[in-house]
């Protein structure tokens, strides 16, 4: 996919994403299929961004809804970074976060950033998560975990990574025993334009009213998907860019 990201002193309705190739694997066991739809997807490249979305994690006008405590200075890639941690100090009509930020000690920019959705009110957490689900089937929220990297570049950072993970359990009206599922989707960068950049059109862009797993065969393109360009469920993405970039597509 493609994302475009417009300046971080400007607002992220002008940032947008493209689906260019896309492909789903689904069990020939339906019965081994649940159909719950979560909110996630391939947007998440934009809201996630917690430094250019602060609505997310940073507004200014909410700061006073956390409690904030310096933690040991530690270092990422060879860098000293400012470590502080975060947790709610109030209950909100939402959920709230707890974590971790991770600051460059030179640039003061943003290296990093952890964060976990609140379960005092798993009802609450449901709202926000839970986009459909069919009738009968009990939702409860478990985790919803955050990562996000910055990586710099010159006298620059720019957004290298995203990690979501959403756990929950499941249970049909009637049965005793519920199942525990794990989702996790991730995104990272792997190329990056700065020079002759044109916006992705509203018709080109990916819908946030759109499901990936109802649209991945729009996209499917039987020549892209080749045998050097699998990633293993158990091998982090990151360390698997490298691999993908040097394959000629």
């Amino acid at each position: 996919m493609e994302v475009y990201k417009s300046p971080y002193k400007k607002f992220v309705t002008g940032d947008r994403v493209q689906i260019l190739k896309g492909r789903q694997l689904l069990s020939p066991n339906k019965k081994d299929t649940l159909a719950v739809k979560l909110l996630g997807g391939p947007n998440q490249a934009i809201y996630i961004d917690a430094v250019k979305n602060p609505d997310i994690l940073l507004d200014t006008e909410f700061l006073h809804y956390y409690a904030y405590k310096m933690g040991e200075i530690t270092s990422i890639n060879d860098r000293l970074q400012y470590v502080v941690n975060f947790q709610p100090q109030v209950i909100a009509p939402y959920p709230l976060f707890s974590g971790t930020l991770y600051i460059d000690r030179e640039t003061l920019s943003f290296t990093r950033i952890e964060f976990t959705m609140e379960m005092r009110d798993k009802q609450k957490v449901t709202e926000v998560i839970l986009k459909n689900k069919p009738s009968g089937l009990r939702f409860t929220p478990e985790e919803v975990s955050y990562i996000v990297t910055y990586k710099q570049q010159g006298d620059k950072s720019y957004l290298n990574y995203i990690r979501n993970e959403v756990r929950f359990k499941c249970d049909w009206k009637r049965k005793f025993f519920y199942t525990p599922y794990s989702v996790i989707s991730e995104m990272v960068i792997t190329d990056r334009r700065d020079d002759n950049v044109s916006k992705i059109s509203g018709k080109q862009a990916f819908s946030q009213q759109k499901s990936l797993s109802d649209e991945a065969m729009v996209y499917y393109d039987s020549n892209f998907w080749g045998a050097y360009n699998i990633i293993e469920p158990t091998e982090s993405l990151e360390s698997a860019v490298g691999k993908l970039k040097k394959t000629d597509y």
